[in-house]
């Protein structure tokens, strides 16, 4: 169950991707059918993009410094939630990532993380955001300042996206990310037994370009 703490204020996060099973399909794909696959607020204008993130929390060797830390972004959607007291589950933060990481790919033509999204079992995931979330350290608070003081623009962008996608079930979040044509499916079909293999960005554009 939830637990308090911080003045009350911040409940825990169930980690990880959800189990298959768990939530009907059919459920799912009907609900779906009323969410919206991006935000439906105007996008944020555009600004320069660094890495600013604390020593604890060290970023891909493979990027340069000028995306956002998914552990950072992360973390801050979990404060988000604890502030509206709401629960967010490993799922449903992936999934409002997933959606950031798209939008912001399709219509500015670069990535608004570091890290990109690998095939996993049940749908994309970013997996240094799921290890550390998975360890259930710390409120999101610190990360939840650090984003609004060093990247205001992506701050308000990453906050549209949660005031859109919070309310929203893991299923009919998830739903539209695993369906047929998607990125996450075509790179799974492609090469079925290579699990956590990275989905491809260029993948990722095309599908949600005519979304955006």
């Amino acid at each position: 169950g939830p637990q308090e703490g911080n003045g009350g204020r911040h409940r825990s996060v169930v980690q990880g991707r959800e189990e298959g099973g768990a939530e009907d399909i059919e459920a799912a794909e009907e609900e779906a059918q009323n969410v919206d696959v991006v935000p439906s607020v105007p996008l944020v204008a555009e600004s320069t993009m660094r890495d600013n993130v604390s020593e604890d929390l060290p970023r891909e060797k493979e990027t340069e410094s000028h995306e956002l830390d998914s552990v950072v972004v992360a973390k801050a959607l979990q404060w988000m939630a604890s502030m509206h007291d709401i629960h967010l589950n490993g799922s449903q933060i992936q999934s409002i990532l997933y959606n950031a990481y798209g939008v912001w790919l399709a219509t500015k033509g670069e990535r608004l993380l570091s890290e990109h999204p690998q095939v996993w079992q049940y749908g994309p995931v970013f997996p240094r955001a799921y290890k550390h979330l998975k360890k259930n350290v710390g409120t999101g608070e610190v990360e939840y300042d650090m984003l609004q003081a060093d990247h205001p623009s992506e701050f308000v962008f990453v906050t549209k996206c949660f005031q859109r996608f919070a309310w929203t079930s893991a299923a009919a979040l998830s739903y539209p990310h695993t369906a047929s044509g998607s990125p996450w499916k075509r790179s799974l079909d492609a090469n079925p037994e290579k699990l956590g293999s990275r989905i491809d960005d260029e993948l990722i554009r095309e599908w949600f370009l005519p979304r955006v």
